[in-house]
Protein backbone atom coordinates (compact mmCIF):
# COMPACT_ATOMS: atom_id res chain seq x y z
CA UNK A 1 0.00 0.00 0.00
CA UNK A 2 2.97 2.58 1.00
CA UNK A 3 4.76 1.60 -2.44
CA UNK A 4 2.07 2.32 -4.51
CA UNK A 5 1.18 5.48 -2.74
CA UNK A 6 4.94 6.61 -3.29
CA UNK A 7 4.57 5.64 -7.00
CA UNK A 8 1.24 7.52 -7.36
CA UNK A 9 2.79 10.63 -6.10
CA UNK A 10 6.12 10.64 -7.88
CA UNK A 11 4.02 9.91 -11.19
CA UNK A 12 2.36 12.82 -10.18
CA UNK A 13 4.97 15.43 -9.33
CA UNK A 14 6.63 13.98 -12.92
CA UNK A 15 3.76 14.62 -15.17
CA UNK A 16 3.54 18.46 -13.31
CA UNK A 17 6.99 19.10 -14.04
CA UNK A 18 7.02 17.76 -17.52
CA UNK A 19 3.62 20.05 -18.26
CA UNK A 20 5.80 22.80 -16.40
CA UNK A 21 8.17 22.69 -18.45
CA UNK A 22 6.26 22.72 -21.74
CA UNK A 23 4.47 26.06 -20.70
CA UNK A 24 7.97 27.85 -20.47
CA UNK A 25 7.48 28.54 -24.25
CA UNK A 26 9.05 27.81 -27.15
CA UNK A 27 13.23 27.35 -27.81
CA UNK A 28 15.44 30.65 -27.88
CA UNK A 29 15.09 32.21 -31.14
CA UNK A 30 11.20 30.68 -32.13
CA UNK A 31 7.97 31.03 -31.57
CA UNK A 32 4.71 29.02 -31.07
CA UNK A 33 2.21 29.32 -34.12
CA UNK A 34 -1.22 27.11 -34.07
CA UNK A 35 -2.06 24.46 -36.32
CA UNK A 36 -5.25 24.32 -38.26
CA UNK A 37 -5.51 20.55 -39.83
CA UNK A 38 -8.25 19.34 -42.20
CA UNK A 39 -8.71 15.82 -43.67
CA UNK A 40 -9.62 14.58 -47.78
CA UNK A 41 -10.97 11.44 -48.72
CA UNK A 42 -10.00 10.77 -52.28
CA UNK A 43 -13.16 8.97 -52.18
CA UNK A 44 -15.41 6.53 -49.62
CA UNK A 45 -13.19 4.05 -48.08
CA UNK A 46 -15.91 1.89 -46.40
CA UNK A 47 -13.23 -0.57 -45.80
CA UNK A 48 -11.36 1.66 -43.04
CA UNK A 49 -12.00 2.92 -39.97
CA UNK A 50 -10.03 6.46 -39.03
CA UNK A 51 -8.73 7.21 -35.87
CA UNK A 52 -6.75 9.90 -33.53
CA UNK A 53 -4.24 8.97 -30.88
CA UNK A 54 -2.91 11.83 -28.86
CA UNK A 55 0.25 11.70 -27.08
CA UNK A 56 1.46 12.85 -23.81
CA UNK A 57 -0.25 13.64 -20.29
CA UNK A 58 -4.03 14.43 -20.57
CA UNK A 59 -3.92 13.08 -24.20
CA UNK A 60 -7.62 11.70 -24.97
CA UNK A 61 -6.24 7.80 -25.78
CA UNK A 62 -8.58 7.07 -29.12
CA UNK A 63 -11.00 8.75 -30.86
CA UNK A 64 -13.03 7.79 -33.98
CA UNK A 65 -12.96 10.34 -36.66
CA UNK A 66 -16.11 9.93 -39.02
CA UNK A 67 -14.46 11.62 -42.42
CA UNK A 68 -16.91 12.40 -45.34
CA UNK A 69 -15.67 12.50 -49.24
CA UNK A 70 -17.60 15.52 -49.82
CA UNK A 71 -16.41 17.62 -48.02
CA UNK A 72 -12.62 18.52 -46.02
CA UNK A 73 -13.18 17.51 -42.45
CA UNK A 74 -11.39 19.46 -39.51
CA UNK A 75 -9.47 17.08 -37.28
CA UNK A 76 -7.66 17.98 -33.48
CA UNK A 77 -4.49 16.30 -32.50
CA UNK A 78 -6.53 15.73 -29.08
CA UNK A 79 -3.41 16.61 -27.09
CA UNK A 80 -0.80 20.05 -26.50
CA UNK A 81 1.65 17.54 -27.17
CA UNK A 82 0.53 16.20 -30.64
CA UNK A 83 -1.14 13.04 -31.78
CA UNK A 84 -1.34 11.03 -35.17
CA UNK A 85 -4.04 10.65 -37.91
CA UNK A 86 -4.30 6.34 -38.45
CA UNK A 87 -6.58 4.59 -41.08
CA UNK A 88 -6.84 1.15 -40.07
CA UNK A 89 -8.79 -1.41 -41.82
CA UNK A 90 -12.12 -3.02 -40.24
CA UNK A 91 -10.06 -6.09 -40.35
CA UNK A 92 -8.00 -5.02 -38.24
CA UNK A 93 -9.72 -3.09 -35.67
CA UNK A 94 -12.14 -6.43 -35.44
CA UNK A 95 -8.80 -8.48 -33.85
CA UNK A 96 -9.09 -6.20 -30.60
CA UNK A 97 -11.87 -6.72 -28.76
CA UNK A 98 -11.79 -3.04 -27.00
CA UNK A 99 -10.95 -0.02 -27.91
CA UNK A 100 -7.86 0.55 -25.37
CA UNK A 101 -6.64 -2.33 -26.88
CA UNK A 102 -6.27 -0.71 -30.13
CA UNK A 103 -5.08 2.00 -29.19
CA UNK A 104 -2.39 0.61 -27.33
CA UNK A 105 -1.41 -1.33 -30.90
CA UNK A 106 -1.98 1.79 -32.60
CA UNK A 107 0.81 3.45 -30.37
CA UNK A 108 3.52 0.96 -30.65
CA UNK A 109 6.46 2.00 -32.70
CA UNK A 110 5.43 -0.57 -35.88
CA UNK A 111 1.80 -0.27 -35.98
CA UNK A 112 -0.47 -3.14 -37.34
CA UNK A 113 0.51 -3.98 -40.95
CA UNK A 114 -2.05 -2.70 -43.59
CA UNK A 115 -2.35 0.59 -40.75
CA UNK A 116 -1.35 4.28 -42.41
CA UNK A 117 -0.76 7.47 -40.35
CA UNK A 118 0.59 10.86 -40.21
CA UNK A 119 1.67 12.74 -37.28
CA UNK A 120 -0.47 16.21 -36.58
CA UNK A 121 -0.05 18.70 -33.96
CA UNK A 122 -2.56 21.80 -33.08
CA UNK A 123 0.90 23.84 -32.83
CA UNK A 124 4.36 23.80 -34.35
CA UNK A 125 7.58 26.14 -34.07
CA UNK A 126 8.86 28.92 -36.72
CA UNK A 127 11.86 31.18 -36.80
CA UNK A 128 11.05 34.63 -35.01
CA UNK A 129 11.88 35.75 -38.56
CA UNK A 130 9.09 34.21 -40.10
CA UNK A 131 6.24 36.12 -40.78
CA UNK A 132 3.09 33.89 -40.61
CA UNK A 133 1.49 33.49 -37.84
CA UNK A 134 -0.53 30.29 -38.54
CA UNK A 135 -0.37 27.06 -40.23
CA UNK A 136 -2.96 25.34 -42.35
CA UNK A 137 -2.85 21.75 -43.39
CA UNK A 138 -4.43 19.59 -45.65
CA UNK A 139 -4.46 16.23 -45.69
CA UNK A 140 -5.60 13.83 -48.62
CA UNK A 141 -6.35 10.23 -47.60
CA UNK A 142 -6.13 8.24 -51.25
CA UNK A 143 -6.19 4.64 -52.31
CA UNK A 144 -1.98 3.18 -52.29
CA UNK A 145 -1.32 -0.36 -54.01
CA UNK A 146 1.21 -1.39 -51.31
CA UNK A 147 0.13 0.35 -48.18
CA UNK A 148 -3.92 0.60 -48.92
CA UNK A 149 -4.40 3.86 -48.01
CA UNK A 150 -1.46 6.63 -48.56
CA UNK A 151 -2.01 9.68 -46.11
CA UNK A 152 0.03 12.91 -47.16
CA UNK A 153 0.08 16.31 -47.44
CA UNK A 154 -1.91 18.25 -50.30
CA UNK A 155 -0.08 20.11 -53.43
CA UNK A 156 -0.78 23.56 -54.14
CA UNK A 157 -0.17 23.77 -58.19
CA UNK A 158 -0.12 27.21 -57.68
CA UNK A 159 3.43 26.99 -55.48
CA UNK A 160 6.25 26.48 -57.68
CA UNK A 161 8.60 26.19 -53.91
CA UNK A 162 6.74 24.29 -50.98
CA UNK A 163 7.11 26.17 -47.63
CA UNK A 164 9.67 25.45 -45.11
CA UNK A 165 7.73 24.25 -42.15
CA UNK A 166 8.33 21.23 -40.55
CA UNK A 167 7.47 18.34 -42.31
CA UNK A 168 4.89 17.17 -39.79
CA UNK A 169 4.70 19.76 -37.41
CA UNK A 170 4.29 18.62 -33.79
CA UNK A 171 4.38 20.22 -30.32
CA UNK A 172 8.43 21.03 -29.38
CA UNK A 173 9.87 18.92 -27.29
CA UNK A 174 11.68 19.71 -24.30
CA UNK A 175 15.16 20.25 -25.50
CA UNK A 176 18.48 21.29 -24.24
CA UNK A 177 18.05 22.97 -20.32
CA UNK A 178 14.20 22.55 -20.79
CA UNK A 179 15.16 18.71 -20.88
CA UNK A 180 17.60 19.94 -17.38
CA UNK A 181 15.08 21.42 -15.63
CA UNK A 182 12.63 17.79 -16.13
CA UNK A 183 15.73 15.78 -14.66
CA UNK A 184 16.01 18.36 -11.90
CA UNK A 185 11.76 18.26 -11.07
CA UNK A 186 11.93 14.31 -11.36
CA UNK A 187 14.91 13.62 -9.28
CA UNK A 188 12.81 16.26 -6.63
CA UNK A 189 9.61 14.31 -6.64
CA UNK A 190 11.54 11.54 -6.07
CA UNK A 191 13.02 13.15 -3.03
CA UNK A 192 10.05 14.10 -1.94
CA UNK A 193 8.04 11.10 -2.71
CA UNK A 194 10.41 9.35 -0.29
CA UNK A 195 10.12 11.69 2.21
CA UNK A 196 6.53 11.66 1.69
CA UNK A 197 6.48 7.93 2.05
CA UNK A 198 9.39 8.01 5.42
CA UNK A 199 6.96 10.17 7.27
CA UNK A 200 4.04 8.10 6.58
CA UNK A 201 5.21 5.32 8.04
Amino acid sequence: MLMSRFVLAVTVAVAAATAAVADLGPPPGQKYVPVTTTVKLEKSFPDHAFYIVGFGPGATPLTKVELDPTKATKVDAKSRYGGSLYAVPNAIVKEYKTEKELGDALRKEKPPAGVSSLSISNRTTLKMGDKRDAIERVLVISGDEKAGLKIAEEKDPEKKEPDKDPEEPTAAAPTGSRLLVVGLAAALALVAGGLWAVRRK
